[in-house]
């Protein structure tokens, strides 16, 4: 019976072949096979901790930008409730324009101390978004104060509105110590009434805090968004609304300056689809029925 083609073939192979190799061949086809699966497993448990990694980095820079989010919109929300319980217990009369102005820049203060530890003009080069743009204060008389920054070149300023004297807002630059740099104002607005502001009516109208924006500024061209509440006097009268805004160019400085790998980007945005912040140098969405007639008029609805 003949033998199996194969089965000749490797008779016929095996009798030219010395018996060293003969011994030898098997052991080195078992190492080499298993060598390529030991090399094949490492690089798919090598792609399984890569995509691991990946992922956990992206957990941890998600987690950094909530937490960060949370703090930077949880600053004027404090700052706003400061002012009206003060006033609500009758320690700050809002009738008092210097009295409004002493404590606006205290309380600008305390929300930007790695902003004011710098010199005039040169902002914070901090990475975290943890200044509040302005404090403001508009009252029921139709008097008006706010202390802030712009962000883009760090420039305090001050504005002030007493209508025991005239309809028009002044504002002055400021130094680090909260005095003005000259005695003449560089802008004015006439008339100006902050009680005809959308933000102040919103914010009467809804009796509580609310979230307006984000909109442009004009003379600054920020990017903001404020938080808006009524104040109220123990008897419930209404004495006026506290302002504070936040500036959405400062959140993009910071998720600018986060690694998310060679071309990874980091985008914020409204339950509606609409754009407010991103690592890119793409601008935020400004809301249509905003004007930015001034800083100070703060006009979005």
């Amino acid at each position: 019976m003949p033998k199996p083609p194969i089965r000749h073939f490797l008779s016929f192979f095996s009798s030219r072949l010395p018996l060293r190799a003969v011994l030898i061949i098997p052991f080195v086809l078992q190492i080499l096979l298993i060598a390529g699966l030991i090399g094949f497993l490492s690089f798919r448990n090598g792609q399984s901790a890569v995509k691991t990694l990946a992922m956990e980095l992206e957990s941890e820079i998600g987690q950094r930008i909530e937490q960060t989010l949370e703090t930077y919109l949880k600053m004027p929300q404090l700052a706003n409730q400061a002012t009206a319980d003060l006033v609500w217990q009758d320690l700050l009369d809002v009738q008092d324009i210097e009295a409004l102005r002493v404590y606006l820049w205290n309380q600008f203060s305390r929300f930007n101390n790695q902003f004011l530890a710098t010199e005039p003009g040169n902002p914070s080069p901090s990475q975290q978004p943890d200044d509040i743009s302005f404090l403001a204060i508009g009252t029921q008389q139709g008097n008006y104060v706010d202390v802030g920054y712009d962000p883009q070149n760090g420039q305090l300023t001050l504005s002030m509105l007493n209508r025991q004297q005239d309809e028009t807002l002044r504002t002055w630059k400021l130094n680090q110590w909260g005095r003005e740099v000259d005695s003449k104002p560089i802008d004015e607005v006439t008339p100006y009434d902050p009680r005809s502001r959308p933000w102040y009516q919103d914010a009467v109208k809804a009796g509580r805090l609310i979230w307006v924006g984000p909109y442009t500024t004009v003379g600054t061209e920020d990017y903001v968004i404020s938080a808006d509440q009524p104040l109220y006097d123990r008897r419930g009268n209404l004495v006026g609304v506290t302002d504070a805004t936040l500036s959405l160019l400062n959140i993009n400085k910071f998720l600018g300056s986060l690694k998310v790998g060679k071309t990874g980007q980091v985008f914020v945005m409204k339950l509606n689809g609409d754009l407010l912040a991103t690592s890119m140098k793409e601008t935020p969405a400004a809301d249509q029925n905003c004007s930015s007639d001034s800083k100070s008029s703060q006009s979005c609805s």
